[in-house]
């Protein structure tokens, strides 16, 4: 099984808005970040966590989120 992440970000209690699978748990914070301008404290916050809480009005989204999965098929989350 390969392990890869589940990168994710949206409104609660709903689908996410944005959602991708990444190789590595890097690549998936690079990708949530530069996708919300998560930066400073936010960005340490969400690196050492792996979910951040967003301002709906600011960043367009209510949570950020990665998940890791190590099911064989990485396109199956598509």
């Amino acid at each position: 099984m390969a392990t890869h992440f589940i990168a994710m970000a949206g409104l609660h209690g709903e689908l996410p808005r944005l959602y991708t699978t990444c190789d590595s748990y890097a690549d998936a914070v690079e990708f949530l970040a530069n996708s919300h301008g998560l930066e400073g404290d936010r960005l340490h916050k969400f690196t050492r966590d792996g979910y951040i809480k967003l301002n709906l009005h600011y960043d367009r989204n209510e949570y950020c989120e990665i998940v890791e999965c190590d099911c064989p098929n990485p396109e199956c989350h598509w």
